[in-house]
């Protein structure tokens, strides 16, 4: 009896696992997928079309793959206002969200210019594809935001930055 017991316990994982995979519609769910976060980001921001270097870019990412929902870092505009950050991903076993029918990372980079804050992304990512942020091939977010076009929204400015930026519904 124990014989079986011992055998059943690795058919009952295997079985939760099978039926793990029949419930989740996207094969990207399991067996150690990678998960982008965020794409990686170029940038160019300017004050009526002339850089501004030194200025620090924060970026904040929620979703159920980061300790905490959250994820944060930072970059700083070189001399000729320009700044990248980096993919953000991991690759894990299952996908983080897998009990949720869609995948979601909220996405939103901000700055402050002369004790200012300036939106310049707000986005929602439905996916964990690289480059699912963008309509390009080269799967990178390239935005030009010159804060001339800064608009109050409270305490606050949202600046209409120029991007590759796909909506949602496409």
């Amino acid at each position: 009896m124990q014989f079986i017991h011992r055998l059943l316990k690795p058919v009952s994982l295997i079985a939760a696992i099978g039926a793990l995979l029949l419930l989740t519609n996207q094969a990207e769910a399991f067996m150690f997928s990678k998960n982008v976060y965020c794409s990686p980001v170029h940038g160019v921001i300017q004050l009526h079309g002339k850089p501004l270097p030194g200025l620090q870019i924060t970026r904040t990412l929620i979703s159920g793959g980061f300790k905490g929902r959250r994820y944060q870092d930072t970059t700083t505009t070189d001399s000729n206002g320009k700044f990248e950050l980096p993919e953000v991903s991991n690759r894990t076993f299952f996908r983080p969200d897998l009990l949720s029918p869609y995948p979601r990372v909220d996405q939103e980079f901000l700055l402050t210019y002369e004790g200012k804050d300036y939106g310049i992304w707000e986005f929602t990512k439905e996916n964990f594809e690289l480059g699912g942020e963008v309509n390009e091939p080269e799967k990178v977010i390239n935005m030009m935001c010159d804060l001339k076009n800064a608009e109050s929204a409270g305490e606050a400015r949202i600046v209409r930055c120029s991007t590759n930026e796909r909506k949602n519904n496409e």
